[in-house]
């Protein structure tokens, strides 16, 4: 099946829905409106930016995702110090992204084709996993912590590991035998999803204390527009949440508490798999299967929405960009927002992410001066060891 999207429709459906949106923010305040127009206006302004903004027509989706995103972080951090996180900026950052189409489109790039591939063999394997990640989310909600444990995995028994051990290896089966990359990508993201999710489903008054106090930060920054003192951490999470809480009428708890556990399960298949693919010629399949290495790294704790996690997903797919960056040169536009993102997050652990990227940036600039390229390494590995004291240090003097 294909599906011919015009610029025409991307303009109209950008402007319908921020429209609706603005009126939702200060009149409406309904929440099963605010979720599919919220949608449509992000999908527009993506595509909108994929067209309008990539040199190349094989750019990937994701990549144009992750720039709309860094920079609702970027502009929400300047609205915070300057007008505050109120109805009306709320109103005004909305409109802003609109400003990409007054870029007129090129030639030969007003319309794109959307491509469904159905497999008959595949319906069958996908009903089974859809039936077995169904099963073990029921298992989780049946199965809550509210009270002092050991450990959660102590209520749940052996059944729920069985399960979910067959489900990784049917998704695994499908994602290496179907042609069907909505299949492959869809399979591999819902599952990815139900292992972020375990720890918010199993723990219905909330997982860890840092996430609390972050949520009731946002609360106020959501009353008042901001907090006293201003200080320069954590801005780009907070603003953005209380941004879309407020265009949406989506709870600012529940868009915490699923802000990185979505946005991993979403960008890391498509990131990962591309870098392996583009890279090292890894094929397609066995790329999108290899994600699964992260959820197995302890250290990278992607279940929880802190500015911490937050930094940690943008960092892999920093590593990923730069990688990128040497087959597809215009990648390192979207690389550098997606790290200055960072640094209004977590400017204490940003800032490393910034300096990697300016390195990267550099080595490509020199990279047929060996001399250069290794007293430019030398520099960051001393910049790099230096760094975070003297953020540290900046930040405890503020």
């Amino acid at each position: 099946m294909k599906i011919r999207i015009t610029q025409k429709l991307i303009i109209y459906s950008a402007l319908g829905s921020a429209g609706i949106l603005a009126l939702n923010t200060l009149y409406i305040k309904n929440v099963f409106l605010g979720i599919p127009v919220s949608a449509l206006y992000f999908c527009s302004l993506v595509n909108a930016m994929n067209v309008r903004l990539g040199k190349e027509r094989n750019l990937s989706t994701v990549w144009s995702a992750l720039a709309l995103l860094s920079m609702f972080f970027i502009a929400g951090t300047i609205f915070y110090y300057t007008l505050g996180i109120t109805k009306i900026s709320s109103m005004i950052l909305l409109g802003l992204p609109l400003l990409i189409f007054f870029k007129k489109a090129r030639e030969g790039e007003h319309s794109f084709i959307f491509r469904w591939e159905r497999e008959n063999k595949a319906w069958l394997i996908v009903y089974l996993f859809i039936c077995l990640e169904t099963a073990l989310f029921s298992i989780l909600l049946s199965h809550p912590v509210t009270d002092g444990s050991n450990s959660p995995w102590l209520k749940l028994g052996p059944v729920f590991f069985i399960g979910y051990g067959l489900s990784t290896a049917l998704l695994l089966y499908l994602v290496s035998e179907t042609a069907s990359k909505a299949i492959r990508y869809g399979a591999t993201i819902l599952h990815l999803f139900f292992t972020y999710s375990i720890a918010f489903t199993m723990y219905p008054l909330g997982f860890g204390f840092d996430g609390l106090i972050h949520r009731a930060t946002e609360l106020l920054i959501q009353s008042n527009g901001f907090i006293l003192p201003r200080q320069p951490i954590y801005i780009g999470q907070y603003s953005f949440l209380v941004w879309l809480s407020n265009i949406s009428a989506i709870p600012l708890g529940y868009i915490d508490i699923l802000l990185v556990p979505v946005l991993s399960a979403s960008v890391l298949p498509f990131a990962v798999s591309d870098v392996l693919k583009k890279i090292w010629d890894i094929p397609e399949s066995a790329s999108i299967n290899l994600v699964w290495l992260i959820p197995f790294i302890f250290f990278l704790s992607l279940h929880l929405s802190t500015p911490h996690n937050l930094l940690i997903l943008m960092s892999i797919l920093i590593v990923c960009g730069v990688l990128l960056c040497q087959e597809k040169k215009n990648l390192w536009f979207m690389v550098i927002i997606l790290a200055m993102a960072g640094l209004s997050i977590h400017p204490l652990l940003g800032a490393p992410a910034v300096l990697v990227v300016l390195t990267a940036g550099l080595l490509e600039v020199y990279e047929y001066k060996t001399k250069t390229s290794i007293s430019l390494l030398a520099l960051a590995g001393i910049g790099l060891a230096f760094l975070f004291p003297a953020m540290f240090t900046l930040y405890i003097l503020s």
